[in-house]
C-alpha cells in the first residue's frame, strides 16, 4: 500500500512540475527564445508537418536535408501534427513526454523494487520524481523524455537477473532507442558491450538487433538523403578534437555544479571503485562512464544538461542498491546530497524564473512573418525552429542544421552547436528576408557586417526585443523601415537586439 501511494505521488508531483514549467518555465538561459518550449523543438515540428502534408520527411519542400535528430519522435508526431492547429503542437508534445516521464518512473520503480527491496526504491523514487531538470525537459518539447524512457528500459532489461531472461523485450528496446535518436546506436552499443563481457545468452539477439537497425537506417539515410549520417552531426560534431574535450569538460565542470548532477557522479564513480576492488560489474557506472565519454568526445550540447539525465536514475539506482546492502548510513548521506543538489536550480537558475504569463520573442516573429502578405518569400535566420514552423516560409538555415552546403563545411574552431557559417552562400541565395542578432552598430551577426549587407542591398526592416517581457507600453517587434540609423541603433541599445532585415525590390 505505501508503495502505490508513494509511486501515485510521485506521477503527481512529475506531472504538476511540468505544468507549472510548461506555464511558467523556460527550456535555455536565453528566456525570450525559449519560453514557449525550446527552439530546436520546432524543428522537428515542421518535419512533422511536411511528412503529414506529403511532402515528405523535409524541412523546406524540394529539398532533401536530414536536419533533424529524432526520426521515431518526428514519427510519432506526424499524425498529431495532421490533426493539430500550429500552436497546438508544442502542449500535444508535452502531453505525449508526460507520458514517456511517468512510464519511465514507473519501470524505474518497479524494477528497484524487485531488485533493492521497499526502502530502496522510494529514496530513488524520491530522487526521480523532485527533479525539476525533468520538469524542465518534459516541458521543451524536446524528445528528452522518450530517450530516458529507452535508456530507463534499457538498463531495466540488461539488469535483469532471472535464470532465464528473454530477449524480446531487450530487441525492441534497442531497435527503438536507435531510431529514436541519431546517437541511441552509441547507448545501445554500450548495453551490447556489457552483455559481452557477462556472456549474457542474449547477447546474440542485441548484437544483431543493433547491427540490423542501423544497417536499415543508413541504407534509408543514402537512399532518401544522400548521405550515411544526419546533417546534425555533420553541422555539430566538427572542429578540433581537443577543443570539443576541453569545450566539454568545462561544460561538465559547469553542470555538475549548476544543474545538480555532481552527487551523482559521485555516486556512479564510487560504485566504479567498488566494483573493480570486488572484480565486479554493475551495469550504472559502466554506462555512465562511456556516455559521458561519448559526450565528452562530440564536444557536449548547446542545451545544458539535457543528454546528461540519465546520470540521475542511474546514479539513484546505486543508491538503492546500496540500501539493500545494508549501507543505510551511505545510501542516506548520498540521497541527502543528491535531492539538495537537484534542488538547487529552483533558486539558482535562470530557466527556473517563475512568474506570470511569457513572451517568446520567436513566436512572434514567426507569426508575424507568417501574414498573408508575406507569403512566398524566403527567409534566411539562425533560429532554424519556431520563426519557420509558425511563418511556414522557405528557409536557409544559417547555422547548418538543416542545409547541407553549411553543414558539411569544415569548422577551423569548435563552438558548441553554433560552429559553422557562410555569409558569402547566404547572400548569394539572396533570401527576401534575414534575421539575427544585431549589435549597437547594425551589424549582424554569422559574418554579415552592416557594409557587407547592405552592398548586397538589405536594410534594417523590423526589431524584436529579446528580454524576458516586452516593455510596457511598447510593441515587441518595430517597424523600422522607415527610421534613421540613430533611432535604430537608440532601439537596440534599450533592448530591440533581434533583427530582420529585408532585401530592395
Amino acid at each position: 500500500m505505501l508503495q502505490r501511494t508513494a509511486l501515485g505521488a510521485a506521477i503527481v508531483v512529475i506531472l504538476a512540475g511540468t505544468a507549472l514549467h510548461a506555464l511558467r518555465g523556460y527550456s535555455h538561459e536565453d528566456l525570450s527564445g525559449h519560453a514557449a518550449g525550446a527552439d530546436d523543438a520546432y524543428i522537428s515540428y515542421r518535419y512533422a508537418r511536411n511528412l503529414a502534408s506529403g511532402d515528405g520527411l523535409v524541412f523546406n519542400p524540394g529539398e532533401r536535408v536530414e536536419g533533424y535528430s529524432n526520426l521515431l519522435y518526428v514519427l510519432l508526431l506526424a499524425p498529431i501534427v495532421a490533426v493539430a492547429r500550429d500552436a497546438a503542437i508544442l502542449p500535444a508534445a508535452i502531453v505525449l513526454n508526460a507520458g514517456c516521464a511517468v512510464a519511465a518512473l514507473v519501470l524505474f520503480h518497479r524494477r528497484l523494487r524487485q531488485r533493492d527491496g521497499s526502502r530502496g526504491a522510494l529514496l530513488a523514487l524520491a530522487l526521480f520524481a523532485a527533479w525539476p531538470a525533468l520538469w524542465l525537459w518534459t516541458a521543451s518539447g524536446m524528445e528528452t523524455p522518450l530517450i530516458l524512457l529507452l535508456q530507463v528500459a534499457l538498463w531495466r532489461e540488461v539488469t535483469r537477473d532471472d535464470p532465464a531472461p528473454r530477449a524480446r523485450a531487450l530487441v525492441a528496446v534497442i531497435v527503438l532507442l536507435v531510431l529514436a535518436r541519431a546517437d541511441g546506436f552509441v547507448g545501445a552499443g554500450i548495453a551490447v558491450a556489457f552483455l559481452a563481457t557477462r556472456g549474457d545468452r542474449r547477447l546474440r539477439a542485441a548484437g544483431l538487433a543493433l547491427v540490423v537497425t542501423m544497417a536499415a537506417l543508413i541504407a534509408f539515410r543514402l537512399a532518401y538523403y544522400g548521405h550515411p549520417l544526419p546533417n546534425t552531426y555533420y553541422a555539430k560534431v566538427s572542429g578540433p578534437p581537443m577543443e570539443r574535450v576541453v569545450d566539454a569538460g568545462a561544460q561538465l565542470l559547469d553542470l555538475s555544479l549548476r544543474a545538480g548532477l555532481l552527487p551523482f557522479i559521485v555516486v556512479l564513480a564510487v560504485a566504479a571503485i567498488q566494483c573493480a576492488r570486488r572484480r565486479q560489474l554493475w551495469f550504472e557506472p559502466w554506462f555512465a562512464a562511456a556516455w559521458v565519454g561519448y559526450w565528452i568526445y562530440v564536444g557536449g550540447d548547446v542545451f545544458a544538461e539535457r543528454f546528461l539525465l540519465v546520470l540521475v536514475p542511474l546514479g539513484a539506482a546505486v543508491i538503492a542498491r546500496w540500501d539493500a546492502e545494508g549501507r543505510r548510513g551511505l545510501a542516506a548521506a548520498a540521497f541527502s546530497a543528491a535531492l539538495a543538489f537537484q534542488l538547487a536550480p529552483l533558486a539558482i537558475d535562470r530557466r527556473f524564473r517563475y512568474g506570470g504569463p511569457k513572451y517568446d520573442r520567436w513566436v512572434e516573429l514567426g507569426r508575424l512573418l507568417g501574414r498573408p502578405e508575406h507569403r512566398g518569400r524566403t527567409l534566411a535566420t539562425d533560429a532554424a525552429g519556431k520563426v519557420p514552423y509558425y511563418s511556414r516560409l522557405a528557409t536557409i538555415d544559417m547555422l547548418g542544421l538543416t542545409d547541407e552546403h553549411i553543414g558539411h563545411q569544415e569548422a577551423a574552431a569548435f563552438r558548441v552547436g553554433h560552429g559553422k557559417h557562410d555569409a558569402e552562400y547566404v547572400l548569394a541565395r539572396r533570401p527576401d528576408l534575414i534575421a539575427t542578432w544585431i549589435d549597437e552598430g547594425l551589424d549582424l551577426r554569422w559574418g554579415l557586417d552592416r557594409a557587407r549587407y547592405e552592398t548586397a542591398g538589405y536594410r534594417p526592416r523590423w526589431l524584436v526585443s529579446v528580454r524576458r517581457r516586452p516593455p510596457a507600453g511598447r510593441e515587441a517587434i518595430v517597424d523600422v523601415g522607415g527610421m534613421e540609423p540613430a533611432a535604430i541603433e537608440q532601439l537596440v541599445r534599450e533592448g530591440w537586439r533581434y533583427a530582420v532585415i529585408e532585401r530592395s525590390p
